[in-house]
C-alpha cells in the first residue's frame, strides 16, 4: 500500500466549459485507476487545486505510472486537461518516499504546470493504493471513465 497526500496542482485554468474549479486527479498504474474527490480551488496560489483525500495505489512497483487531471466540462462531461508522462514507475516514485514528489503536468505536449504529492511506503514493502470510497458525493458524482475526453478530443 503506498498512499499518496497533499497532492497539488499548478497551471490549471480559472474555467472548463461550465464550471470554475471543478478539478480531479485519476492515477493509472496500478490494479484500478484512482480518482480523488474534487479539488479545492484556491486562485490566488501557485497551486491553484488541493485534494484533501488519500489515494492509495495498488499494483507492481515496476507499473509505470500516469496522472491525469480532468475538468468538469458540463454536467455529465469531464475532460482531461493535463497529465503526467508515463516513464516513472511506481518503484521510482517510491524512492522519494516522505518527501514532497514534483511532476511535470503536460498539455499537448508541452510543460504546463506542476503536480505535487507525498507518496509513503507501506510497511510490507508492497505497492498497493486505496481510495476512501470512490465518489459518494451524489452531487459531485465521479465520472466513468467513459466519459472522459482526452486533450486532443476537442475541447
Amino acid at each position: 500500500c503506498s498512499p499518496w497526500t497533499d497532492i497539488k496542482a499548478s497551471g490549471l485554468p480559472a474555467k472548463v466549459g461550465l464550471f470554475s474549479g471543478l478539478f480531479y486527479v485519476m492515477v493509472k498504474g496500478g490494479k484500478v485507476p484512482q480518482k480523488t474527490k474534487k479539488a479545492k480551488y484556491n486562485k490566488e496560489d501557485e497551486f491553484v487545486a488541493s485534494w484533501n483525500d488519500t489515494v492509495t495505489l495498488s499494483g507492481f512497483e515496476s507499473s509505470k505510472v500516469e496522472i491525469e487531471v480532468y475538468a468538469r466540462r458540463f454536467f455529465f462531461n469531464y475532460k482531461v486537461i493535463k497529465k503526467t508522462e508515463s516513464k516513472e514507475s511506481l518503484a521510482d516514485l517510491l524512492e522519494h518516499a516522505a518527501t514532497p514528489i514534483e511532476l511535470e503536468l503536460l498539455e499537448e505536449g508541452q510543460a504546463a504546470g506542476k503536480l505535487t504529492f507525498k507518496i509513503k511506503k507501506s510497511a510490507g514493502g508492497g505497492a498497493n493504493v486505496d481510495v476512501p470510497p470512490a465518489h459518494t458525493d451524489a452531487l459531485n458524482p465521479a465520472p466513468p471513465e467513459s466519459t472522459l475526453e482526452s486533450p486532443a478530443q476537442g475541447s
